[in-house]
């Protein structure tokens, strides 16, 4: 058989192949993809020889065969991508953004239809190629879940269809809430905290309601929002939550807000877990300190215990002084000492030097809960060991911070005097017609002075020596006020059966308990845990004690009586006084001519302080001394101090020959390094303490 070959062009064919092994042989062509032939008509050639050899130089009759090919080139359509996919947040808007494919191929007419309806083509369904279709999807009817759809692409001058699989998922819409998780802190004192919470669902900017169920675990209902229902969208909301610790005890509450949000009949929920921790707040009973250096008396450092208001010993607490000049200790554990110590170089002579101490919660240092007041005298001259003034006053009382004594002579003028200088410091006016009894809050802070004959308390600025509205008074037994502050919280007591805020003036409604009235005069202790009173005019005198709380939950105050104490110790009642933690009380009676000492909490006599006739002051100091006074026409001491303990310190005398120490008008500086004392002479009194 004679040797074949065979060549073609390449225009329109890919591969020409045969089989010379049979004979006839046949050829096999494959034309190239009409996307690599230009034009619509192709020609190729295919040569066929048959050659005696293999170089072919030797043909056979015939040989060689030229065969034309020709080809009608037919376009096809191609589309890109060959699927497509939504997603549809249920409920949300806008709907998902159309896309687009792309449709090639040599100018082939093509249709489109779309099923079902839910898929939505923009623009021409049908045209030539090159172009584009625009397809979107409607899913505003259509449920949650997955569902299928497609495209028919139909070439019209062959009739060949090209489906275009189309998924639609409808997925639940997402409530998101911010923080996930709240804790909160309080001390049991009611004052609210609050926290902010954002709501956000991802349905774009259409909204749906929400609601919020609160659940307190059966408690008080503690837990507290600023709305409870709304619509919320893609945008957010802000709610204001806030708790309300009054009345909860001390641990751990737990509650849970649950929100659901509503979209088209779908519910999503979303759980925020709430933690509230109480616990109490640091404080201390002496929360005004007076501090003094002069080249004779000096005393520059003070030790106050910090307490906590829920009476735990778990908690922490931190002070921060406000002045260079007065250190103070950085922290510590609840009952634990707090020093301040004051340093007095560079310090301008003469002249009286005001700091404060911030003390807070360990756990939440910029919250301040307490505040002392402390006042530095910086003098530059010896102090006298006794100052006699020949004016007449009436009522003295001390100040705990600065180095001040308060006088008047009932009428309506009051004068201030600095207890190291015997200067006077200044004079206040226009308190009232018939100036009567007087008390400062323990923090220096305020002088309340009473008015008897309008009835009347004028609290008065001792910062800026300011009279501030005065409190009106509906008794005509009052004569006597004193100042307490039992767990942190200040009052002022009455010996007409009242007790006010120490800031309105307005009466306390005692939860328990019922205020005496008639005392002559009532003292409380410095921690403000327990005020006694003693009745005058009557032998024997009657002397009765109550315990005092406040409780910062709630904001009630209770009284609860210790009883009096026994019958007949003593006849003619002058004065009352209780010493620091109120384990003490001091009585000042016309016999016996001592000062009897009562067991705080039993009311027991536990011994008699030597004085003479007739006792009728007492008072307490900074440092926890007794001081105690008597009316001695003819002896020659008429003061006595005494330390805690009951041994004597030193005894003194302060009025003339066959004159006497008014009733109760014996007062001790805030530092306790002098004590006044008004006499008959008349005399104003100033003595520098053992």
């Amino acid at each position: 058989m004679p040797h074949v070959q065979v060549a073609a062009s390449s225009h329109g064919l890919s591969q020409v192949s045969y089989d010379t092994s049979t004979n006839p042989f046949t050829l096999h062509l494959t034309p190239r993809a009409p996307a690599e032939v230009e034009g619509t008509t192709v020609t190729d050639q295919i040569v066929i020889s048959a050659c005696l050899d293999v170089p072919c130089t030797r043909h056979i009759p015939g040989s060689p065969s030229t065969v034309e090919v020709t080809y009608a080139v037919r376009g096809h359509l191609q589309v890109a991508p060959q699927t497509l996919a939504f997603s549809h947040v249920l409920g949300s808007s806008p709907s998902p953004g159309a896309t687009q494919l792309s449709l090639r191929g040599r100018s082939v007419h093509w249709n489109a239809s779309a099923s079902p309806s839910w898929i939505q083509l923009s623009g021409a369904s049908s045209g030539v190629t090159p172009s584009v279709l625009s397809v979107g999807v409607d899913p505003a009817s259509v449920p949650m879940g997955t569902h299928d759809g497609g495209i028919t692409l139909t070439q019209t001058d062959t009739g060949e269809v090209t489906t275009v699989p189309v998924v639609l998922q409808v997925v639940a819409p997402s409530l998101a809430v911010s923080p996930s998780t709240l804790s909160f802190t309080g001390s049991g004192s009611g004052s609210p905290s609050e926290a902010s919470l954002s709501l956000s669902l991802d349905t774009g900017t259409a909204a749906h309601g929400w609601t919020v169920a609160l659940d307190t675990g059966g408690g008080a209902p503690w837990l507290k929002l600023s709305s409870t229902s709304g619509t919320v969208s893609a945008s957010g909301t802000t709610l204001s939550v806030s708790v309300d610790s009054t009345g909860l005890q001390i641990g751990t509450h737990s509650a849970s807000l649950v929100f659901t949000a509503t979209v088209e009949g779908q519910s999503v929920s979303r759980t925020v877990p709430v933690s509230l921790s109480i616990h109490g707040l640091p404080w201390v009973a002496d929360n005004g300190v007076g501090l003094v250096s002069t080249p004779s008396v000096s005393k520059l450092s003070h030790t106050v215990t910090v307490k906590d208001t829920l009476g735990q010993t778990t908690g922490t607490w931190v002070a921060r002084s406000s002045q260079g000049w007065l250190s103070v200790t950085a922290g510590g554990a609840s009952g634990g000492e707090l020093t301040l110590t004051a340093n007095p170089a560079g310090l301008a002579d003469n002249a009286l030097h005001l700091a404060e101490v911030s003390i807070a919660d360990g756990a939440s240092p910029d919250q301040v809960s307490e505040v002392i007041k402390v006042g530095l005298w910086v003098g530059s001259t010896v102090i006298n060991s006794q100052d006699t003034l020949p004016i007449a006053f009436k009522v003295v009382e001390t100040d705990p911070v600065r180095p001040y004594a308060y006088v008047h002579d009932g009428a309506g003028s009051l004068s201030v005097y600095n207890l190291y200088t015997a200067k006077l410091v200044t004079t206040l006016t226009g308190l009232g017609s018939s100036l009567g009894a007087m008390t400062v809050s323990s923090d220096g802070s305020t002088l309340y002075v009473l008015d008897a004959t309008t009835l009347r308390i004028v609290p008065v600025d001792l910062g800026t020596f300011t009279a501030g509205t005065a409190w009106t008074l509906s008794s005509g037994l009052l004569s006597w006020i004193t100042y307490a502050r039992p767990d942190g919280h200040g009052l002022v007591l009455t010996n007409d059966g009242q007790i006010l805020e120490p800031t309105t003036g307005a009466v306390v409604t005692l939860v328990t308990g019922k205020m005496p009235s008639g005392m002559a005069a009532l003292s409380a202790s410095q921690d403000g845990s327990l005020f006694c009173g003693i009745n005058s005019g009557i032998s024997p005198y009657t002397l009765s004690c109550h315990e005092l709380r406040y409780t910062r939950s709630t904001g009630a105050v209770a009284l609860t009586s210790r009883g009096s104490g026994p019958f007949g110790v003593g006849s003619n009642g002058r004065d009352v006084a209780v010493n620091h933690d109120g384990s003490r009380v001091y009585a000042a009676s016309g016999s016996p001519y001592s000062f009897a000492v009562y067991d705080g909490k039993t009311l027991k006599v536990l011994t008699q302080l030597p004085a003479d006739a007739y006792p009728n002051a007492v008072e307490v100091g900074s440092d926890n001394r007794f001081y105690g006074a008597a009316s001695v026409w003819y002896g020659d001491k008429d003061v006595w101090v005494y330390d805690n303990a009951g041994w004597a310190l030193g005894s003194y005398d302060m009025a003339g020959y066959a004159r006497n120490i008014l009733d109760r008008q014996l007062k001790v500086s805030g530092d306790g390094k002098r004590f006044v004392a008004l006499t008959d002479d008349p005399r104003l009194v100033f003595v520098t303490a053992p």
